[in-house]
């Protein structure tokens, strides 16, 4: 989600539900970077759950909210979360070791442009530290 959907979830759903709970600038930052990792419609979805199960009033624990976030508004991916997946490796042919290049999956590029891109990146590198680089393919490209 984005910063704006965050900032609308804190005022529209945590404070209609906990309506006494503060958010200074601070807490209202911290809370934002968290929410950023979870589809909005989700996420919304999760806390509304949350707030219905909850036994007792008042303010909950952010811990217990993030882990209900995590169980039920998380876009689950090949990776298994949210982290940034290597899509290719430029190295030096005989090398163990090379540049990374990674992508997030849920915004996973074309085959194609992983290719070009790919491509492109070993042609400055020959270009930059001589001939004899090549791509490593980290993952099989699913499209």
């Amino acid at each position: 989600m984005t910063d704006l959907q965050a900032a609308e979830l804190i005022e529209k759903v945590f404070k209609t539900h906990w309506h006494t709970w503060r958010f200074e600038v601070e807490e209202t930052a911290v809370w934002v970077k968290h929410l950023r990792k979870y589809d909005y419609t989700r996420a919304k979805t999760a806390i509304n759950n949350f707030y219905m199960a909850q036994t007792r009033q008042g303010k909950p624990a952010p811990g217990s909210l993030l882990a209900a976030l995590r169980e039920h508004a998380t876009i689950k991916t090949e990776a298994g979360d949210n982290e940034p997946v290597c899509i290719f490796e430029i190295t030096k042919a005989g090398k163990k070791r090379g540049y990374k290049f990674f992508a997030n999956p849920n915004k996973m590029p074309a085959k194609e442009q992983i290719e070009k891109m790919a491509e492109t990146m070993r042609t400055n590198f020959n270009n930059m530290y001589g001939d004899g680089h090549i791509v490593v393919r980290e993952m099989e490209i699913p499209f």
